[in-house]
């Protein structure tokens, strides 16, 4: 999180007003909440329904108001051009988690009729493992040398064409590399959600690649915390798992395995951060800082 104000911006965090705007209630319960979270995260149900859907409706209604004028030239030759919504932001800032709330809440709030939302990551887009090491770049993966622009670019010149079916590629980060036998269907979503770290590479490339681009911000001692946190539990959950990846770690002591995550926080994703991410920040549509408790504390919108 960076205490510097740019102009462009304006706080727009008031619950009281957006809870008054008249937004609908969901169904939702809490092992709901649960499946959308992939490890340990502080968000629960009644932060869902008090914080993150007034936070969706008034995303929604800013894309709204920004796509009305172009509302003809989408319905041109009957094809069906997705809202692209990005959110990108610092490893282990909660991008994953945030991204699939989304998701799940933006069809529940019918009165603005988007009825099918589809999700990906960018970490499909990285070159595999094998590629990488010939490269050179396995101590880079997540930099923007380490992604293979030319297929992201192309995937996301038939998004914006409108084609009715695009194949996107998936990675696991289970076996900490991309699953080149499997595929990830788009077939004409109202909204296309695309979250992951160094989503592009200047306003330009921004601007003819997403509607509404979310950065996701949070002290750089709360994220490394949660980095830590997360390799901890993903370490833990592949105990008995030889295939994952973190199963190396098996026989090294949390102590241990804390000063490894410690060590490729700051060698590797503190850097990234300082060099490709950070600086993609007053880019965005909208800035949302969380304190340690994932408590949205600041909510930023750009002015034009």
């Amino acid at each position: 999180m960076t205490n510097e104000k740019d102009d462009h911006y304006k706080s727009i965090l008031s619950y009281k007003i957006l809870s008054d705007a008249g937004i609908e209630a969901i169904s939702a319960n809490q092992e709901e909440i649960n499946s959308l979270i992939k490890v340990k995260d502080k968000i629960n149900l009644k932060k869902v329904k008090n914080i993150y859907l007034q936070l969706t409706a008034h995303i929604l209604r800013n894309i709204v108001d920004q796509k009305a004028p172009n509302n003809e030239k989408l319905k041109n030759n009957n094809k069906k051009f997705p809202i692209i919504i990005g959110v990108t932001g610092s490893v282990a800032v909660g991008k994953s988690t945030f991204s699939k709330i989304l998701q799940f809440i933006i069809p529940k709030l019918s009165s603005f009729g988007f009825k099918s939302v589809e999700l990906i990551t960018t970490d499909g887009f990285l070159f595999s493992n094998s590629v990488l090491e010939k490269k050179g770049l396995m101590e880079k993966k997540g930099f923007p040398e380490s992604y293979n622009k030319e297929l992201f670019y192309e995937f996301m010149s038939a998004i914006r064409s409108g084609a009715n079916r695009i194949e996107a590629p998936i990675y696991s980060h289970e076996v900490y590399d991309i699953l080149e036998n499997e595929k990830k269907l788009i077939s004409s979503p109202d909204i296309l959600i695309i979250e992951g770290v160094n989503l592009f590479i200047d306003k330009k490339a921004k601007d003819n690649l997403f509607d509404f681009l979310i950065y996701i911000d949070a002290e750089e001692q709360i994220i490394r915390q949660w980095y830590i946190e997360r390799f901890l539990e993903l370490r833990h959950k592949a105990l008995k798992d030889e295939k994952s990846f973190f199963n190396r770690f098996a026989s090294f002591s949390e102590a241990e395995t804390k000063e490894i995550a410690n060590s490729v926080w700051e060698k590797i994703n503190l850097k990234n951060l300082n060099d490709n991410i950070l600086p993609t920040r007053n880019l965005a549509t909208m800035i949302m800082s969380k304190n340690e408790d994932h408590i949205v504390e600041e909510l930023l919108l750009r002015n034009n």
